[in-house]
């Protein structure tokens, strides 16, 4: 009989209520391990193939590991001569223990009484140094979005993807500039790699930008299909409205994005008002750009 369930243990337990026995008389074959996956993306099942442990086998094996019955009457002699055997043991480590505590008790006071003396000497003769403050960690210095990181970037993302049911590969890895690396993806199952509402997206793309971010201190910008360019699509028609408000008010500030609409919104908002402040804060579900004359706003 095959067994499927999420892990081992699951899976035993449900062989042993269909076939009606214990674990223990199972006889078990694992035919695929269980994995977690990755973000919920490439998880398995385990699957085992049981069958009940025969009858003829567990009595050969009881004829090869017979159990002899203790008698009685020696158990009983056994128990009394090892009880008396521990008390007198008792009687004699306690003893020695008592004698032990009180010399290792005299020799404590001796040992405090010579440290404080030493440590009052000491304090009387240098005073006690003055605590430098730490200085901050210098940040990782960027890395050059070269041939060879973009080459580097490409053949480990393929491994990633090689690993999973996803039929997706990497289309493109490129320089966008300076600090960001442009990727895409596309495939047969892109949109099953990108889930329903972009949930599956974000968990790829901060998984591999905390990558490459750790490893290259770069950012990425990800694209799976045509998922990307929509979402940049819908955020230009609503930066507009934005727009139009601090034409007419003079500051506004948009709802919360991430990745790298973040990045699209700062630029074309800087780029249409140079003289004004435009900056990113940290909201609940992600991040504001604040548009004002004044940063403190």
């Amino acid at each position: 009989m095959k067994i499927e369930a999420k892990n081992l243990e699951l899976a035993y337990k449900q062989a042993a209520e269909k076939l009606n026995c214990s674990i223990t008389e199972l006889d078990i074959k694992v035919i695929q391990h269980p994995s977690g996956g990755l973000f919920g993306l490439f998880s398995k099942n385990a699957i085992i193939e049981v069958k009940v442990e025969g009858e003829k086998e567990k009595f050969e094996k009881k004829q090869k590991n017979p159990r002899k019955k203790p008698n009685s009457h020696e158990n009983a002699e056994a128990k009394q001569h090892k009880k008396a055997k521990k008390s007198e043991n008792k009687e004699a480590n306690s003893s020695q223990n008592s004698a032990q505590n009180l010399e290792n008790s005299s020799n404590l006071e001796n040992s405090q009484s010579q440290n404080l003396k030493t440590q009052n000497s000491e304090e009387a003769i240098a005073p006690k140094p003055v605590k430098k403050s730490r200085k901050k960690e210098e940040r990782k210095p960027k890395s050059q979005v070269s041939d060879e990181v973009l080459e580097e970037i490409k053949i480990k993302l393929g491994e990633l993807l090689s690993a999973s049911d996803f039929a997706v590969s990497v289309v493109e890895v490129k320089k966008y500039d300076d600090e960001n690396v442009y990727i895409k993806l596309d495939g047969e199952d892109a949109a099953l790699l990108i889930g329903k509402e972009g949930y599956r997206y974000k968990a790829l793309s901060y998984m591999i930008y905390n990558w490459i971010s750790i490893k290259y201190n770069l950012s990425i910008i990800l694209e799976i299909s045509e998922f990307l360019q929509n979402q940049e699509r819908i955020l230009n028609e609503y930066l507009s409205g934005v727009i139009e408000k601090v034409k007419t008010a003079g500051k506004a500030y948009t709802k919360p994005y991430d990745g790298a609409l973040v990045k699209f919104a700062v630029d074309r908002l800087r780029a249409e008002f140079p003289e004004k402040y435009v900056g990113v804060k940290s909201a609940k579900n992600g991040k504001i750009i604040v548009i004002n004359d004044n940063s403190n706003e």
